[in-house]
């Protein structure tokens, strides 16, 4: 008998990108808690920063990037149990 091995879905998925206006950080998670959310430069500069309270299951934040420069970013999720970081293009 087969076994199927999975591997551990990433966490989070950042959409669109490259981006215009906004992205959405698309994110599971198996329990109820908070998240925290930091946008960086890529000079590591801290651009902004939130909290969240996620809900088990599929869980969409919507960020607004309009006064942000054209250019290259970090964005990080982190939890309780896992941090994730993705890059994406503001144009």
């Amino acid at each position: 008998m087969g076994y199927i091995i999975q591997e551990q879905q990433e966490l989070l998925l950042i959409a669109p990108n490259p981006t215009t206006e906004k992205i959405k950080a698309i994110f599971f998670l198996e329990k109820n808690e908070n998240i925290w959310f930091y946008i960086y430069d890529l000079q590591g500069k801290l651009l902004y920063n939130s909290d969240f309270e996620g809900k088990i299951g599929h869980n969409v934040s919507e960020f607004d990037l309009q006064s942000y420069p054209t250019g290259i970013y970090i964005f990080k999720l982190e939890n309780s149990q896992k941090v994730e970081v993705k890059k994406f293009v503001k144009n």
